[in-house]
């Protein structure tokens, strides 16, 4: 009987052939995963969470993450929970545990579209939950409220009087709601480094054409700003335009940091360098005003400079101030001052977790408070920065009284003055919190 015998060459050529075949056919799977929209909507998420880590550097920062879709919050809203009851199930509950910090700050990923029922109805229950938190909320919003087809046609159009327009309609219906105050639009979106450019060491990704850059949500980088502004400072009052010190550098805590440039032309004989935006468009100086007094926190390019900068941050509830023709600045609609007063009422929840017990009366509890929060107010409105970021308060009073609805909670509220940037800004800011005294503190 006859035996075929393969030579070891024919063998090697053939595995060879199967392997590159076998390589060829992983490389087009995991191009389609790359590809996928699913895969580029959750690499801008990690990318945006990994840009706030690298931001807060070696500082201690808690970033929680909260993993729902826009699909299952839509489905929350036919739910007898509700959405309210689902977050505050999963993350706000944690507010009340002994030994949690309390939020500062709610980010998403989203992309809300004003103009869309649905996307009003849960900005209306997500306002509900980030008043009962005191968390001011931020998320990337669409321009097509704006009535442009592409975002950089912005310039050529005038918003003065946009907000009669049909497509306002729904956002100026959410913008009478008190709690919209804690709702903050921000546009544009923002050119983040990718981390996928980081997987390349891998064997199937290393000849790949990858993204450096995501496009991703303003909020992450209004968020980093926060963040920087707080650890540099210990305080949110330094984080709207360029700070400076006194001998004029510009501090980096008012920039937002590390975006990726589209590119840089220099021109050596004239000793310009121009430097093209991190963001999809520039913003003048007229269309920031008029995003503002819609609600909208513009972002804004310095030009010849690759610096983004928040240079006014207004909530949607500037939208109804705006239709009531009323002039001046609520504080409650202005970030740095929202976060401030939250920054209090959080911490007064946790005075009253940790006290709870130990008053016998609402007058000894309101006494306490009081004595409390003086130490953060300094009378002198003339005080220099570094002694507005410890006493940040002009004037502050807490009222303690029985809560009428519930029989062993107290009602606390708040009356703030903060030291203020402009006179056209209302003077006091005030908030409300309830606070358990049923168990006794241990």
């Amino acid at each position: 009987m006859e035996k075929n015998y393969i030579s070891l060459q024919k063998v090697q050529r053939r595995a060879r052939i199967l392997i590159s075949l076998i390589d060829d056919i992983v490389e087009q799977q995991v191009r389609a995963v790359v590809k996928h929209p699913a895969f580029q909507d959750m690499l801008t998420v990690w990318s945006g969470v990994h840009y706030l880590t690298k931001s807060c550097a070696e500082n201690i920062t808690y970033i929680r993450i909260f993993d729902v879709k826009m699909s299952e919050l839509t489905k929350f809203m036919d739910a007898e929970s509700g959405i309210d009851s689902v977050i505050s199930t999963k993350i706000l509950n944690e507010q009340d545990i002994p030994s949690y910090s309390p939020l500062s700050l709610i980010i998403t990923s989203y992309s809300f579209d004003l103009t869309q029922k649905t996307h009003v109805d849960i900005l209306e229950q997500l306002a509900l939950v980030s008043s009962y938190a005191f968390t001011p909320f931020l998320f990337d919003l669409t321009f097509n409220i704006l009535g442009v087809q592409e975002i950089s046609n912005l310039e050529y159009f005038s918003l003065a009087d946009i907000d009669k327009s049909p497509l306002f309609k729904k956002a100026c219906n959410l913008s009478s709601i008190p709690h919209s105050c804690f709702l903050f639009p921000i546009m544009p979106k923002i050119n983040l480094p990718s981390i996928q450019k980081n997987s390349t060491k891998h064997l199937f990704l290393s000849h790949l054409e990858l993204n450096k850059t995501v496009l991703s949500s303003g909020a992450f980088g209004v968020a980093a700003v926060i963040m920087q502004s707080f650890i540099s400072t210990r305080w949110f009052l330094d984080m709207m335009g360029l700070p400076i010190d006194d001998t004029g550098k510009i501090l980096p805590y008012g920039l937002i940091q590390n975006l990726v440039s589209q590119g840089v032309f220099n021109t050596k004989k004239m000793n310009i360098v121009f430097s093209k935006a991190n963001i999809p468009f520039a913003i003048s100086e007229k269309k920031e005003k008029e995003l503002c007094d819609l609600g909208i926190t513009p972002l804004s390019h310095i030009k010849n400079t690759s610096y983004v900068v928040l240079f006014n941050s207004q909530s949607l509830r500037t939208l109804y101030f705006k239709r009531q023709a009323i002039h001046f600045k609520d504080p409650s609609c202005i970030l740095p001052y929202l976060l401030c007063a939250c920054r209090f009422a959080a911490y007064i929840k946790i005075i009253g977790r940790n006290k709870v017990g130990e008053f016998t009366n609402a007058q000894e509890y309101q006494a306490f408070l009081n004595k409390w929060i003086l130490q953060y107010v300094a009378a002198n409105p003339d005080v220099k920065p570094e002694l507005k970021r410890k006493f940040p308060l002009l004037a502050a009073t807490i009222e303690v009284r029985k809560s009428h609805m519930l029989k062993n909670n107290y009602q606390c509220t708040m009356s703030l003055k903060p030291h203020l940037m402009s006179s056209a800004i209302a003077t006091e800011l005030v908030l409300k919190t309830e606070i358990d005294d049923t168990i006794k503190a241990s």
